[in-house]
């Protein structure tokens, strides 16, 4: 369905925003070009890794031809995909402005039921992608989109504007990536999915910062349509405005609540000071009154709520205490100073180790109760209790896990407060697993997670960076909503950089590795080929081992590096074999005598043919076929010659590989697994498992930065982790708060 054109006396109206209306686009499409390149990078170098890993583990030469082909080609247009996309982009935005805004902008990929009976089943399949994509997105954006709807509607002289049809919308983006993507030849479907689901995962769900900020250019600009007012703050306002509505609205709730729900009365002010958040009544649910944060705010509304759960589970393992309904309810502004007093009291005496939560929970305690009139006490309001209890319950969890090293551990726990701080002023912190609190404490544990103490003054200065991180966090937060987001994406910067770092350097340390292995590999079954024929090489003529052994086998590992057991020359080694061992043995009668006469030119052209591609020196060929012919004369004679070779033996057992047994703890780490090795002074020095080749051969370990690190056979390893000497750290795959937060629902449904 397509918009009506503007009449007459809309476009009279909408005359004098014009000029507003050409600046928001402008500010709007200068972000879109600084924000989403170093996205679409992120995203389609996760394409490239993931089709490398499909074509790798393909199953079928069709299956790792297809994935091949799709990452060369990718590889080959991702700066021509890139520069289409932005260009699209930039072209719908060119179109509202010039008057198109009347076009429809929902995907050429919508259809009706009748239209879907005659797709054909690609274009089927691209449609419900993109339509999901475009969906899950205006769900998880509805608050930003529906204000920025309401912006545009305004600028263009409507009374409303859908938010599909807005020009910088999901539905706009994800249309232009598609048609971007359209351009690229020779995708198959399944790969256009595969770019589709990392595009949804790296880029539309990382649009936050950027529709919080177009809101921003709103308000600055005075275009911002009428709303409720807790919902969009001015960021230049913030804490005057918060501080109003909170008040009134805290005001407005009081005469509607019990007494004993009245513990937020004093929330203006702190809401005014910390800057962040939906404040929320004492009883633990979103109030009428709650400030929705433009970067803070939590877009994810579940109707099951992690943080009503956790509060419930809470109440039932916590044992039951004094009532203290008669006292007076310490406001949230007055327990957030509280909390301010605490921070440098307790990271003074904690010096350089790490804050504990217990110790950090006694002392706002001890201070709470210093700060108190002995003449008129206070209790805690329920909810604020609870959220302080369930955020240092949370970094229990966290400081006791293995993803994090130790050093940065200690820099870790001195977030507690400020996370006690927000989460007081947002219920959204363990509702929203994208709040931008949660994503800088998730992507702290993923860059860390195989930092050495070694490292610390040469690794690009990630220890440093998250010590400035944190430090900042600590002093800043009172006063910069938008504080989380930014350091996220500073930390993310480095964080990219260095995985690419990581990425290249180990790819080429597993290639290696994967071509030892396979010599190895080819090694092996040219041995299995001997010792099928043991009884025969038992007592071989000496010049027959050593051609078996340094020649025979040289040849039969090139043979299969060239094309594996199929190979022509590998068929003509197995054929070799044969009929060398046939004819060194002795021949009895005449014709075997006669047969072997015939078969000699034969079977030393084939000879020839088998070992000139590994030895290259004539001479030695020359010698060998010269003491050869001796060996057959005493054939022909009915005679063994002299034997047994130490040659053949040495050709036969080689170095025969450990019998393994199945199982075991090693066989359960995923490539990608980090691990700890225990030092002789008691740390860990981490190091990550990046490829396995056959049973028998070692496991390869690489370092953080994509060293090799060492190679280490199955049983060794396997003995280490009986031993405790290794610790499994884990992938990192699962973001550190969601993991702590599951641990802390096990941990209160045990008690």
């Amino acid at each position: 369905m397509r918009l009506d054109p503007p009449s007459s006396s809309d476009k009279a109206r909408t005359a004098p925003a014009v000029s507003a209306l050409q600046r928001m686009l402008g500010q709007c499409t200068e972000l879109l070009q600084r924000e989403l390149p170093p996205l679409v990078d992120a995203a389609l170098q996760r394409v490239d890794d993931a089709l490398y890993d499909f074509a790798d583990k393909s199953e079928s030469d069709r299956s790792y031809a297809i994935y091949f082909e799709a990452q060369r080609r990718l590889r080959h247009e991702r700066a021509n995909l890139k520069r289409r996309f932005l260009r699209n982009l930039t072209e719908t935005v060119a179109l509202f402005q010039d008057g198109a805004h009347a076009l429809d902008l929902a995907p050429e990929h919508s259809f009706d039921s009748e239209d879907l009976e005659l797709l054909g089943d690609r274009d089927l399949e691209e449609s419900l992608v993109l339509t999901n994509m475009i969906s899950k997105a205006e769900t998880r954006y509805l608050r930003s989109l529906r204000d920025l709807a309401r912006h545009f509607a305004s600028l263009i002289g409507r009374p409303s504007l859908r938010q599909r049809d807005l020009p910088v919308g999901p539905t706009a983006i994800a249309n232009a990536f598609a048609a971007a993507l359209r351009a690229v030849d020779d995708l198959d479907l399944s790969t256009i999915l595969v770019v589709f689901k990392i595009f949804d995962q790296q880029v539309m769900d990382r649009l936050d910062g950027f529709y919080n900020t177009c809101i921003g250019f709103a308000v600055a600009q005075g275009l911002m349509p009428p709303t409720r007012k807790h919902e969009i703050i001015k960021t230049d306002e913030w804490p005057r405005a918060t501080a109003s509505a909170v008040a009134g609205n805290a005001a407005g709730a009081a005469a509607h609540q019990p007494a004993a729900g009245a513990g937020r009365s004093g929330q203006a002010a702190s809401a005014g000071q910390f800057g962040v958040g939906a404040a929320r009544d004492s009883g633990g649910e979103r109030g009428v009154g709650a400030v929705a944060h433009d970067p803070l705010h939590s877009h994810t509304e579940s109707q099951a709520s992690v943080f009503d759960a956790l509060r419930e589970m809470l109440a039932g393992a916590r044992q039951t205490g004094p009532d203290g309904g008669a006292l007076a309810t310490l406001s949230t502004v007055d327990l957030i100073d509280v909390l301010s007093r605490v921070q440098p009291e307790a990271a003074s005496r904690a010096d350089d180790a790490a804050l504990t939560p217990s110790a950090l929970r006694a002392a706002v305690g001890a201070r709470l109760r210093a700060s108190m009139d002995p003449n008129a006490p206070q209790r805690l309001a329920p909810t604020d209790e609870d959220t302080m209890d369930l955020v240092f319950l949370l970094f229990e969890q966290i400081l006791a896990g293995g993803d994090m090293p130790d050093p940065i551990k200690v820099l870790v726990s001195r977030l507690q407060i400020p996370y006690v701080k927000v989460a007081l002023m947002d219920s959204g912190f363990f509702d929203a697993a994208e709040h931008p609190a949660r994503r800088l404490l998730n992507r702290i544990g993923t860059a860390s997670i195989g930092w050495n103490e070694s490292d610390r003054d040469q690794d690009g200065g990630l220890y440093a960076l998250i010590e400035h991180l944190v430090e900042r966090v600590v002093t800043e937060l009172h006063s910069d909503p938008a504080l989380f987001d930014r350091l996220d994406r500073e930390l993310a910067a480095h964080a990219t950089g260095a995985e690419q770092q990581l990425a290249a350097a180990e790819q080429r340390i597993v290639r290696q590795a994967a071509a030892r292995n396979l010599r190895q590999s080819a090694r092996r079954r040219a041995r299995a080929l001997l010792r099928a024929r043991e009884d025969e090489i038992a007592a071989l003529p000496p010049v027959v081992g050593t051609i078996l052994e340094q020649g025979w086998l040289e040849a039969m590992l090139q043979a299969h590096a060239a094309g594996g057991e199929q190979d022509r020359q590998w068929r003509l080694g197995e054929r070799v074999l044969a009929d060398l061992l046939w004819s060194v043995s002795p021949k009895t009668d005449a014709a075997e005598r006669r047969e072997l006469l015939r078969r000699i030119p034969e079977l030393l052209r084939d000879l020839r043919n088998c070992l000139g591609t590994a030895i290259a020196d004539q001479q030695l060929l020359a010698r060998w076929f010269k003491e050869l012919q001796t060996v057959h004369i005493a054939a022909l004679r009915g005679q063994a010659d002299a034997g047994p070779s130490p040659g053949a033996r040495s050709a036969i057992t080689g170095a025969t590989p450990t019998t393994l047994a199945d199982g075991g703890d090693a066989d359960a780490l995923p490539v990608g697994c980090w691990l700890g090795l225990m030092r002789d002074d008691g740390s860990l020095h981490r190091f990550k498992l990046a490829w396995r080749g056959d049973a028998g051969d070692p496991l390869l370990f690489v370092d953080r930065l994509g060293q090799k690190g060492f190679e280490l056979p199955k049983p060794e390893l396997e003995a280490l982790l009986a031993q405790d000497l290794a610790v499994v750290i884990g992938t990192g795959d699962q973001p550190v708060v969601d993991r702590a937060i599951a641990a802390v629902r096990q941990s209160l449904r045990v008690h």
